[in-house]
C-alpha cells in the first residue's frame, strides 16, 4: 500500500493512488499493454536505421524521423500523464500526436516541404496535412481526419465542457475545485483507449512513410495488425496477407540492400555511381 496522500503537496499528491487504481483496472491495464506494443512496434522503425550523417541523408527522411520522435514521446507523455489522472491534459496531447505522425507522413514524401519545416523552420497547418494525406485515399463521406482533429482540438483548449468536471460535483450544484487529480475509472479506460488509437494511427502512418511495407519485417505487420484488431472493432482483413510470400521479399530486399556503413565504399567502387560518372564525363571532355 503506499503511504497516504500530503494534502498540502500539491505537485504530486494523488499520484501513486492513481497509478495503483488505474493498473488495478483490467481495460485500462489492456489499453496500456497495448500502447506499450505499440511503442515497441514504433521503436523499431525509429531505430532500426540510425542517421549516423544528416547531411549525407534526405531531408524528407530527417525531417520525418524527427516528426515521429515527436509523436512517440507525446504518446509516453499522453501516458504518463492520464495514469495520474489528469485525463483532459492527456487527451490535450492526444492532438499532438496525431499531428505529429501526420506531419512525419507527409514530409517523408514531400521533400520541398521538408526542407522548408527543417531547415526554415515553417509550420504547416493541419489542413495542409490533411489534405496530402486524404489525397492518398479513396473518397469517403465526409473527412475522418478532420472529424478526429475536431474533437482532439476541442479536448485541448478550454472549454466549458473539457474544464467543468474539475470543479462541479456529479448530480450535484455545488462547486468544489478539485485541486488534487481524482481517479475516475470511465475516464481512465477512455482516455487510455484513445490514446491506443492514436498510437495505432502512428503505426499505419509510419507504414506508409516508408518506401515499400516490404521493408517491414512479417512479425512488425503482424503486430499491427493484431494491434489494430484488438484496438478497434473494425474491418482490418486487409492487413492481412501471405506471410510467407511477405518474408520472402522481405529477405530479398534485404540481401539487396547496401548497409549504410558500407554506402560510400560501395558508391566509390561502382562504376555507374554519380561520382564515376562525372569523373568520366569529365575524362572525355579532356
Amino acid at each position: 500500500m503506499s503511504e497516504p496522500a500530503d494534502p498540502t503537496n500539491y505537485l504530486t499528491s494523488n499520484h501513486s493512488e492513481n497509478v495503483e487504481a488505474t493498473l488495478a483496472e483490467d481495460a485500462a491495464a489492456t489499453h496500456l499493454d497495448q500502447i506499450n506494443f505499440g511503442l515497441l512496434l514504433a521503436a523499431h522503425v525509429l531505430l532500426e536505421n540510425p542517421i549516423d550523417d544528416v547531411t549525407a541523408s534526405g531531408v524528407n527522411e530527417v525531417a520525418s524521423v524527427t516528426a515521429f520522435t515527436r509523436a512517440f514521446s507525446a504518446i509516453r507523455a499522453a501516458t504518463v500523464v492520464a495514469v495520474h489522472g489528469y485525463y483532459i491534459d492527456a487527451r490535450a496531447l492526444v492532438r499532438t500526436v496525431y499531428e505529429s505522425a501526420g506531419l512525419a507522413r507527409m514530409l517523408a514524401k514531400l521533400p520541398d516541404k521538408a526542407e522548408k519545416w527543417l531547415v526554415k523552420g515553417d509550420w504547416f497547418p493541419d489542413r495542409i496535412v490533411r489534405d496530402y494525406i486524404e489525397s492518398q485515399l479513396a473518397p469517403v463521406g465526409g473527412s475522418p481526419y478532420q472529424a478526429f482533429y475536431k474533437m482532439s482540438s476541442a479536448n485541448a483548449h478550454p472549454t466549458a465542457n473539457t474544464s467543468a468536471y474539475l470543479v462541479f460535483e456529479h448530480e450535484s450544484v455545488r462547486l468544489r475545485p478539485k485541486l488534487n487529480p481524482q481517479f475516475n475509472a470511465d475516464y481512465a479506460i477512455r482516455t487510455l483507449h484513445e490514446i491506443a488509437g492514436v498510437t495505432l494511427f502512428t503505426l499505419f502512418a509510419m507504414r506508409r512513410a516508408i518506401a515499400s511495407s516490404d521493408f517491414l519485417p512479417v512479425w512488425w505487420l503482424q503486430g499491427l495488425a493484431q494491434l489494430a484488431n484488438d484496438v478497434h472493432d473494425a474491418d482490418w482483413s486487409h492487413l492481412e496477407q501471405d506471410w510467407k510470400a511477405q518474408n520472402e521479399r522481405y529477405a530479398k530486399l534485404n540481401a539487396a540492400t547496401v548497409p549504410a556503413e558500407r554506402l560510400d565504399e560501395y558508391l566509390r567502387l561502382h562504376p555507374n555511381s554519380f561520382s564515376n560518372i562525372d569523373k568520366r564525363q569529365a575524362a572525355e571532355e579532356d
